[in-house]
């Protein structure tokens, strides 16, 4: 699993550039809330942002994996996925998808206990 997991193949398997994006709407949707109830609670717009960035990431690399699994165009799987072009073996990369879901739902489990009951 080391190769999977050096930087530049998780950069590229996890398509972290797109992250920034998520910030965007993110924001928009704090400041809406904000507007609506007048409640700003910081810690807990941390751990929601903490969990939507590593989430998005576990969704992109899953997003990759099945795209590889299902995929029949030969170019698309040898060239343009990063499983197929970095040669990456498909059991590591399964374990990457499930270990990123698991980290991703940390801060959002926080966030529910945190949140639990507050209307």
């Amino acid at each position: 699993m080391k190769k999977v997991l050096s930087w530049p193949v998780y950069y590229q398997l996890s398509e972290i550039y797109t992250a920034p994006l998520n910030v965007i709407w993110f924001v928009f949707g704090a400041a809406m809330s904000f507007q609506q109830y007048h409640m700003f609670n910081l810690i807990n717009i941390l751990l929601c942002l903490v969990d939507v960035f590593l989430f998005d990431l576990a969704v992109n690399i899953a997003d990759n994996y099945y795209d590889y699994l299902h995929g029949k165009d030969r170019h698309f799987l040898t060239d343009i996925n990063p499983i197929g072009r970095l040669k990456l073996p498909l059991t590591d990369v399964r374990n990457l998808v499930w270990i990123s879901y698991f980290i991703s739902a940390i801060p959002g489990i926080i966030l529910v206990y945190r949140t639990a009951g507050q209307y």
